[in-house]
């Protein structure tokens, strides 16, 4: 797509809602001796810094297709609207895939079910 991130792999949006996106992108390899938790700190950081006021919904370790893994969730307000973000960032070798789902806070419920799916197929 023109203008797009040249870190982003792939993007879903569905036809019907343009407030909805599941995007995966690969922003960096990790370089030896750096761990997924370093990118974890970072990605928590890089909020904060940003200025947005943001909520953390949940944030956690887990495993997916038995590879490490982090999980963030959280909402922010911009321009009066409410969106609600799921970051799962995956290590697969030395690579990190950033697994991104944005939607409006009020219809992410709906697409919960089918976006945790997809994220535990990725790899």
């Amino acid at each position: 797509m023109e203008d797009e991130d040249a870190d982003i792999a792939v993007r879903f949006t569905p036809g019907n809602a343009t407030n909805v996106s599941l995007i995966v992108a690969v922003p960096f390899t990790l370089s030896e001796g750096l761990a997924l938790s370093i990118f974890a700190d970072q990605t928590e950081e890089n909020l904060i810094e940003s200025g947005v006021e943001y909520s953390i919904v949940h944030r956690d370790w887990r495993s997916i297709s038995q590879r490490q893994a982090y999980e963030l969730a959280y909402s922010y307000e911009q321009d009066g609207i409410t969106k609600y973000v799921k970051q799962v960032a995956v290590l697969r070798t030395r690579t990190v895939f950033l697994i991104t789902f944005t939607a409006l806070e009020a219809s992410a419920e709906q697409y919960l079910t089918d976006v945790d799916q997809s994220i535990e197929t990725f790899m």
